[in-house]
């Protein structure tokens, strides 16, 4: 017996979509290709990339096109559809699959991450279309979200000096805030209503837990100056890696990889930092903060020293960054003596 039309339909839906989400796992799990001859052609590479990301925003708005309004595709004209939809999504992974580990791991990281969102949002499309046959809100809402990442594109870096000037980037924001915010909580005054907001401290405790005393101002102040070198160190990163980062070798392209590890792990714990020192204060936990932060600094500090992104002339600022992170430090271990 032959199947009913609606049938047919859902059938080739759900394959549709069984399909994306294996597109989806394999962006995500995929290691792009251990090996590349000295003929790989990056400029020819990213050419075809951006035609893919072009090709699947057009097919996108075909398919929410012909779902616009009533009536629906036929099954054949549907099929049709779904296929060239799901060609160019693999045409997508495929060209994905190609960048070179060698290209580096954050770049290769970024690409994942844009890829896989232009596919999710394929998925997402396609879902309510499946749902609800034409013209629904969330369709419209979700074409919308298909070109605005297919539109990303021409902003993607294309080299792994980009990519990880995107990451310090993004990260000097957040360093940044904590430590604006916390410099202006430890100067506003005690009963600075403020500051309850800031720290997030309910109208239910005592007076005095909702005040820091002398002494744990002294231990902020250092707590603030660790902060400051993790701010002063990320934006000199910034500027090293802009002005000296290189391509050209894969041990700058892997050094560059290990700046923007470091680089990651420092906002986390600047915000750790940050958050614990609200009153009342507990020392060992802001002992045990304050520790991890000025050991982070200071191994983003030694490897820049033997990195390829630092020289002569930046040994003076390295060496004023590191001599501030130990003062912080010894500073901290005198106010609040290890348990």
């Amino acid at each position: 017996m032959a199947e009913k039309s609606g049938e047919i339909s859902s059938s080739i839906w759900k394959s549709l979509l069984d399909n994306l989400n294996s597109v989806i796992d394999q962006v995500q799990d995929g290691e792009g290709r251990a090996t590349v001859g000295d003929d790989f052609n990056y400029k020819a590479y990213w050419k075809k990339l951006g035609d893919v990301f072009k090709a699947v925003s057009h097919e996108a708005t075909k398919l929410s096109l012909a779902y616009s309004k009533p009536p629906v595709p036929s099954n054949e004209e549907c099929e049709s559809l779904l296929a060239s939809v799901e060609r160019t999504v693999l045409a997508l992974l495929h060209v994905f699959s190609n960048l070179p580990k060698s290209a580096g791991l954050t770049l290769r990281k970024t690409l994942k991450s844009s890829v896989r969102q232009l596919v999710e949002g394929i998925k997402s499309l396609a879902e309510p279309i499946q749902k609800y046959s034409a013209g629904s809100c969330e369709q419209l809402q979700n074409t919308g979200i298909v070109w605005e990442e297919s539109d990303k594109f021409s902003h993607l870096p294309q080299d792994n000096k980009s990519a990880v000037l995107i990451v310090i980037e993004n990260n000097i924001p957040m360093v940044d805030d904590a430590h604006s915010e916390l410099t202006e909580a430890l100067n506003s005054d005690e009963d600075d209503d403020g500051l309850d907001e800031f720290l997030g401290i309910s109208n239910s405790r005592s007076q005095n837990d909702q005040q820091w005393t002398e002494s744990d101002k002294n231990i902020i102040q250092y707590c603030l100056g660790l902060i400051k070198c993790s701010k002063s160190l990320l934006k000199k990163t910034k500027s090293a890696v802009k002005m000296n980062g290189d391509c050209d070798k894969d041990e700058y392209i892997s050094q560059l990889d290990d700046v923007a590890d470091r680089v990651e792990r420092l906002s986390p714990v600047v915000d750790e930092l940050a958050s614990c020192v609200y009153p009342p204060l507990r020392c060992s936990v802001v002992h045990e903060k304050a520790l991890e932060l000025g050991r982070v600094n200071r191994e983003l500090l030694d490897f820049l020293r033997h990195s390829h992104v630092t020289g002569e002339a930046d040994k003076k600022w390295l060496d004023f960054l590191v001599k501030a992170n130990s003062h912080n430090l010894t500073k901290l271990n005198s106010l609040i003596p290890p348990t």
